[in-house]
């Protein structure tokens, strides 16, 4: 398959142009990646890289569990995504470019060089204004617009008296769910407006047997919610998956944490949970090490991949990373789902609205974008704008309650990221109940369960809200 043109399994035909976000950060590495992923291109690609560029010092991701790159090592194989990542000297650039150039040139060319870029979590800085002064101007602020919309007609209100099937709320919850952890303790609500709103807390199922990864800053392995619930972990920043940052925990309470407080904020509570640390304490990676964990969820065969991961796509016309869809693809072919954050990179109360990022903006990898309790899209949430980038689902982000690795070990955070764990955890419930789906399929399960609205952009929604099997 040449992954230069993909029919992606999730495309929709409607796409658009949009403004240009700031230029991502690379890294100085570089990702080559074979356009058909069989061992025999991947040896000719490793043929071409000697001969033409003269990288010599190669290791694997085979070689006795190889997780980093070592400082010493010119490239890193990816085996079973026919990628290998580069860290060439300045003497070696020129003549990988010239090589690059050449593939590009070719009728039927082995490979793609493209190069690694930072990339960072895609959950929403803390600031450093006071949380009741930022509630007043957001509570102030959203009355002003709903006022507007509501007189220009653009709210949708369902026409049935069926109302808990729209997306947008029709009652207050009695407590401010932005409020301190002691305050969801005490709630009357025995799950949170995110399990609440996608029916989880309806839903019999609890991801039993199903195992499930999640690759970001690592999980907080002493964590109550957690305990005898870790299959296996791997870290590529460092010797231990502890998480210091708090990101990959609280991404994780979403998708199968089981609660020890009064509320339940977990979704597929008994599923098989792997953990990928690529993330170090500031929330920062590199693109490479993330690569490298959906390999190892794969080869470990989870069947639900969850990446709250973004970096920002500066054009439409640079396209999508052919190594990010190198492991998007080879994880449908082993029955598995990529599920990734659609980013945070838009300020729509100030008229910005951006692409989904990467790796969520790879054909083979769903992207989700978040709504806050109201059902409206998230001022942060990016937007389809480019072919193959498009948002495919929308999930609760904004005050996501959910462990995490603060004093008291849970905390509310918002972002495309706590959207993602929604959807991956609602995903494990489908498999339990049908173990027979996973990849396109289990795609197609998910986009039947949506709750939509035709007067909804697909641009923001995608094809909606999933919700969980009953």
């Amino acid at each position: 398959m040449d992954r230069r043109h993909p029919q992606s399994l999730f495309v929709r035909s409607e796409h658009f142009i949009g403004s240009e976000p700031s230029e991502p950060a690379t890294t100085g590495r570089f990702l080559a990646t074979t356009l058909d992923a069989t061992p025999d291109a991947t040896k000719r690609m490793l043929r071409e890289l000697q001969d033409q560029v003269g990288v010599r010092r190669f290791v694997s991701s085979r070689d006795g569990g190889v997780f980093q790159m070592p400082e010493d090592a010119e490239a890193m194989v990816l085996q079973s995504l026919g990628i290998v990542v580069l860290n060439v000297d300045p003497t070696q650039t020129e003549a990988l470019a010239s090589t690059s150039r050449g593939q590009s040139k070719r009728k039927q060319a082995d490979f793609v060089v493209e190069p690694e870029y930072f990339c960072q979590h895609a959950g929403r800085s803390r600031s450093a204004v006071s949380a009741d002064y930022l509630r007043g101007y957001r509570d102030g602020l959203d009355q002003i617009i709903d006022q507007s919309l509501q007189d220009e007609k653009l709210i949708y209100e369902p026409e049935s008296d069926d109302r808990d099937l729209a997306l947008l709320p029709e009652q207050k919850l009695p407590l401010d769910w932005q409020s301190k952890t002691q305050q969801y303790r005490s709630s009357e609500h025995s799950s949170t407006w995110g399990l609440q709103r996608t029916r989880i807390d309806q839903c019999p199922l609890s991801g039993k047997g199903v195992r499930v990864a999640v690759i970001d800053s690592g999980l907080d392995l002493r964590h109550p919610g957690f305990a005898d619930r870790v299959a296996k972990t791997v870290s590529y920043v460092g010797r231990s998956a502890q998480d210091d940052h708090g990101h990959g925990t609280h991404c994780a309470g979403t998708l199968c944490g089981q609660e020890t407080t009064t509320v339940r904020y977990g979704i597929a509570r008994k599923a098989e949970l792997y953990v990928a640390k690529v993330l170090d304490r500031n929330g920062r990676g590199m693109e490479a090490n993330v690569i490298a964990g959906i390999e190892w969820a794969i080869n470990q065969g989870c069947r639900v991949i969850s990446v709250s991961i973004e970096r920002g796509v500066d054009s439409c016309s640079t396209g999508y990373s052919n190594a990010y869809e190198a492991a998007g693809l080879r994880a449908i072919q082993q029955n598995a789902l990529v599920i990734a954050a659609a980013g945070n990179r838009s300020r729509r109360s100030a008229g910005i609205q951006r692409r989904v990022s990467a790796p969520a903006n790879t054909p083979s990898i769903v992207g989700v974008g978040a709504i806050r309790e109201s059902g409206r899209v998230a001022d942060f949430s990016n937007r389809t704008f480019c072919r193959h980038g498009e948002v495919d689902f929308v999930a609760p982000g904004v005050d996501v309650f959910s462990s995490d690795i603060t004093s008291d070990q849970y905390h509310t955070r918002n972002g495309t990221s706590m959207a993602t764990p929604h959807v991956s955890g609602i995903a494990a419930l489908l498999i339990e109940q049908d173990p027979g789906l996973g990849g396109e399929s289990l795609y197609l399960r998910l986009k039947e369960l949506c709750l939509m609205s035709s007067e909804l952009d697909p641009a923001d929604y995608g094809h909606g809200m999933p919700l969980a099997p009953q």
